[in-house]
């Protein structure tokens, strides 16, 4: 009797165990996973394709915080380096290097010039979060303001005005002490928006 319940005890061990190899054996024959431990899938996140960024030529920069809604014209570099400025107090200027919506879009305007008040009078005042809409060619694009700053004639312009890693524009205009004897600003107010 004795005898009869330790076979019968092994046989069961033996049972047990031969059924726990099957099962781990399926396992992996199949790559099924016993119902008793079910795995999850792991969860695949799809990141979405950006929008394409349309370049355009620039025609009007519209500024609602300011009221400012003014004509671009497009210029080129001067030979001394710098960039070309607009010939009256309402233009703005635009570098053309730089198409809008493909990097750093550089736009220049007055403070003032000839005594009468330019289409950038006010631009230190933007505060970020501001809109910079730049239209043309039936386009249109939004940048929102992040920073603006009052610089003294030591710019560093790689950083102002080179490649930004993104869609950006460059807003600048005179600002700070005006010096009689040289008759120009001795500061430059200048704005950054990035694409909205």
């Amino acid at each position: 009797m004795l005898r009869l319940r330790v076979l019968l005890a092994r046989a069961r061990v033996l049972m047990t165990v031969t059924a726990s190899v099957a099962v781990v054996a399926a396992t992996v024959a199949t790559g099924i996973a016993p119902a008793a431990s079910p795995k999850k899938a792991p969860v695949v996140a799809i990141a979405p394709t950006p929008a394409p960024v349309p370049v355009f030529v620039p025609s009007r920069i519209v500024v609602p915080a300011l009221q400012i809604n003014a004509p671009i014209v497009p210029v080129g570099t001067e030979p001394d380096g710098s960039m070309g400025t607009p010939k009256t107090a309402t233009d703005v200027a635009w570098w053309q290097g730089m198409p809008v919506g493909k990097g750093n879009a550089l736009f220049a305007g007055h403070s003032d010039w000839n005594g009468s008040p330019g289409s950038f009078q006010a631009l230190g005042d933007l505060k970020p979060g501001d809109n910079v809409i730049v239209t043309g060619q039936g386009r249109s694009l939004t940048f929102r303001v992040t920073w603006v700053q009052l610089l003294s004639g030591g710019i560093d312009a790689t950083q102002i005005l080179g490649p930004q890693g993104a869609p950006v524009v460059t807003l600048i205009t005179c600002g700070g002490v005006f010096d009689t004897s040289i008759r120009h600003h001795l500061s430059r107010y200048v704005v950054r928006g990035v694409l909205a």
